[in-house]
């Protein structure tokens, strides 16, 4: 499901303003918006970071034309060779043809579901100042975990699916255990009509050491071959490009009907302080030990946080564009 910007009607809540949003179902962006007004209501953060075991698979995931690729193994070549030759595997694809992205799927070791991150950009690139922008991967991200997250799934998130006509829930172990797989158009997993699409694991099922996990906010240390260190990812408004602007938020903003439209994105980033580093109280050798829960390590006090400033009205929420609604 693509979602395109349109004029909000009169009288009606800016957040309901996509042309395929059905009925009552939230959208992407206003799950979004609502995250991050809870979090600056409640101003409640993690007061300390925990070392919790748990698991991650990094995917790359895209559609194209038929023609482009004939089958999954050529695209496992393909992507072997990319990433031999260091470059960014999405980019790479795109140049050939189609829309790509990755999926990022996290979970506690024992979870019965995971959260998860859609990164445009290879998100091991991702650095205090050149930070890779993403969107959630579902309801997860603005809900507690444990049983309060599973209540909430499958009282509320399943039957607004079931009025958009998805068959299934989105954070479901199973995806997380795809390594490679070649979906035909219009199949399970696969919402383009005529064009086929492609899974594949760039890390699979390897540790994770889970910190902090905010409405708005999450660090953890991976583990992988590619995703290896801290990262933190945020949800951050920004004020929306000249360039990025439709047409008709040009024109509100030439006819002074509005001063300017605003975007929520998830940035994911690798952070400056890693374990092991001095000052810190462990070394990245435990932090693996509890990643993969042969070491217990005791809590640690969380770095104070600045009070957030006030969060500015949001006109308008425009998602990238890679933002179908794909597993």
């Amino acid at each position: 499901m693509v979602h395109i910007p349109i004029r909000p009607a009169k009288g009606k809540k800016h957040y309901r303003v996509y042309k395929e949003a059905k009925g009552e179902v939230k959208t992407k962006a206003r799950l979004l918006k609502e995250a991050l007004r809870i979090a600056h209501e409640k101003d409640e953060h993690v007061k300390e970071i925990d070392f919790i075991p748990g698991k991650f698979t990094l995917q790359l995931h895209g559609w194209f034309n038929p023609g482009i690729w004939n089958n999954i193994g050529e695209c496992e070549r393909f992507l072997k060779k990319v990433l031999k030759e260091g470059k960014d595997p999405v980019k790479e694809f795109e140049k050939k043809g189609g829309k790509f992205h990755y999926d990022l799927r996290t979970k506690k070791k024992t979870a019965p579901s995971w959260f998860g991150l859609t990164p445009f950009r290879a998100p091991w690139t991702g650095t205090p100042e050149n930070k890779v922008m993403g969107t959630v991967k579902g309801y997860q991200v603005i809900t507690p975990g444990g049983k309060v997250l599973q209540k909430f799934l499958a009282e509320v998130a399943e039957k607004a699916m079931a009025k958009e006509g998805i068959a299934e829930r989105r954070d479901r172990i199973e995806w997380m255990k795809i390594k490679a797989q070649w979906f035909k158009p219009d199949s399970p997993g696969n919402p383009q009509k005529d064009q086929p699409a492609i899974m594949i694991a760039i890390e699979f099922y390897k540790p994770a050491c889970i910190h902090r996990r905010e409405l708005d906010f999450f660090d953890i240390t991976y583990f992988g071959d590619y995703l290896k260190g801290r990262y933190y990812n945020r949800l951050v408004e920004r004020k929306i490009a000249t360039d990025e602007l439709t047409e008709w938020q040009k024109q509100d903003i030439k006819k002074k009907k509005a001063a300017a439209f605003y975007n929520l994105s998830f940035y994911f980033w690798k952070a400056k302080d890693q374990w092991g580093d001095p000052g810190t109280p462990y070394t990245m050798k435990e932090v693996h030990q509890a990643a993969l829960g042969t070491k217990t390590l005791a809590k640690v006090a969380a770095p104070k946080k600045k009070k957030p400033k006030k969060v500015k009205e949001i006109k308008e929420l425009k998602p990238p564009e890679a933002t179908k609604e794909f597993h």
